[in-house]
């Protein structure tokens, strides 16, 4: 994906052509108070946000608090949702469809209640096509991409590194980068 700019000067520039030169505005930014890592990376965002002028509110709730809460109405949702996503599967239809297609009223994971209809036609045309034209399809989830870089209903802050310890005769362990912690048992046999 295109890298995301961070440029402060451009940012309270945009905020003065909206109406808000000084920022003046308060966002509320919640994430699931059982996990540590959207706990020390939410101060991060509202550091940030400060710089411009905007106070972020932080609210650690558990994360079934935190989901009704954005299921319930889009309009008392919370402005920032903190996500550690892993995809069912690793490939863009799972994570672009899941997270972004327009599910009309209530959403199930668009929790930025994103709609665009050509993005949604993008990664339809992609999924029907992944299996029969790979590289065509991965064009159109790229321009999928796109899209979403240019509207910016999201934004994908931070991959969490993982370091898994394995014998070195443990052979042909591939880890599952959707879920780290299952191994694909069928490949691997010990020398």
């Amino acid at each position: 994906m295109v890298q995301y700019d961070y440029d402060l000067e451009k940012a309270k520039k945009l905020l003065a052509e909206a109406g808000f030169p000084n920022g003046g505005f308060k966002l509320t930014l919640t994430y699931a108070a059982e996990n540590p890592q959207e706990a020390r990376f939410a101060p991060l965002i509202q550091g940030e946000f400060k710089k411009i002028g905007i106070d972020v509110e932080i609210k650690a709730l558990v994360w079934t608090s935190q989901w009704s809460q954005a299921k319930a109405d889009p309009k008392n949702a919370q402005d920032i949702f903190l996500l550690l996503l892993w995809p069912t599967y690793s490939d863009p239809y799972e994570t672009l469809f899941s997270l972004l297609h327009d599910e009309g009223d209530k959403p199930a994971w668009n929790l930025a209640y994103y709609k665009n209809p050509a993005y949604d036609k993008l990664i339809r045309q992609a999924y029907e096509i992944t299996g029969t034209e790979p590289e065509k399809a991965l064009e159109l989830y790229v321009k999928a991409q796109n899209l979403v870089q240019a509207d910016c209903p999201v934004a994908w802050l931070v991959d969490i590194v993982g370091k898994w310890p394995a014998s070195k005769r443990l052979k042909g362990l591939a880890i599952n980068p959707a879920y780290p912690n299952v191994p694909f048992f069928y490949d691997m046999h010990l020398e």
